[in-house]
């Protein structure tokens, strides 16, 4: 049975052939610039936070699932974007399985990082999970992926 963990995400986009971290990291902040969760005008400083906070310690975390991240001052709330990558997704993880699952995400540093150490802990625990991530990974669509991150892979009641 999968984790069930759920994610409300300012932006998802799927099937991004992207083929490093990096890219990934760019087409999230444009995502998320275009969805209105950032101001346009800050992603150059937001790029080369991720970018620092990569370079200090790889955020990939196994499972086929990496989750770049960083705390800023000119961000208001928690923002979120998930890509699913084409295969053969982006270099190895920790566990020789490659990325196909990011989640890119940003908080804001005045806020004292409780959002953030929560939302780290949540990704973790669906990356732990190999029934989340097939699911995830197995979604048919734009639509399934979305509804998969919505509701954590769990199908309504029958009624």
């Amino acid at each position: 049975m999968s984790s069930g963990e759920a994610f409300g995400a300012d932006a998802v986009l799927t099937d991004l052939a992207v083929k490093t971290l990096d890219q990934a990291m760019d087409a999230a902040l444009d995502a998320l610039g275009e969805a209105r969760a950032i101001s346009v005008g800050a992603v150059p400083l937001l790029r080369k936070a991720l970018r620092a906070r990569e370079a200090a310690g790889a955020t990939a975390v196994g499972n086929g699932v990496a989750m770049p991240h960083a705390r800023v001052a000119v961000v208001k709330r928690l923002v979120l974007a998930v890509i699913r990558v084409l295969p053969p997704g982006l270099p190895e993880g920790p566990d020789g399985k490659r990325v196909s699952i990011v989640f890119c995400f940003l908080s804001p540093l005045a806020a004292g990082g409780h959002d953030h150490l929560v939302l780290l802990q949540r990704i973790a625990k669906a990356a732990r999970d190999p029934l989340w991530v097939q699911g995830a990974l197995e979604a048919e669509d734009p639509g399934g992926f979305a509804h998969h991150l919505k509701t954590g892979g769990r199908r309504p009641e029958p009624g």
